[in-house]
């Protein structure tokens, strides 16, 4: 398989959305964060892109330790929009097609 670079959003996705005084008691997306992890450990590249702030940062990131998510980069400071339109997006309520696309068991 060739490598390939991933972008997974945080809130809504890897964990629960939540307000930001609780985010770090998020409760994490097991399934997905798995699913993470698999693909850093077959050497792909993994970045997680997140609304939150640079001020929360490390609160972010030490949630990341906390439940052992693999990753190559975190950047925060995604635009904030009713709608995103992309040609490669894939919604985490769909991420079966990706385990598919990929031939990954579940």
């Amino acid at each position: 398989m060739k490598l390939k670079k991933f972008v997974f959003d945080i809130d809504g996705t890897i964990c629960e959305e939540g307000f930001s005084q609780e985010r770090v008691f998020a409760k994490p997306n097991v399934k997905i964060i798995n699913l993470i992890n698999l693909l850093h450990d077959q050497g792909n590249f993994i970045m997680l892109y997140t609304a939150r702030g640079w001020d929360q940062y490390k609160i972010t990131e030490h949630w990341l330790v906390e439940n052992k998510v693999k990753y190559n980069i975190l950047i925060c400071g995604k635009p904030i929009y009713d709608y995103w339109i992309d040609d490669r997006a894939l919604s985490p309520n769909n991420i079966e097609s990706l385990y598919s696309e990929l031939n990954i068991s579940n």
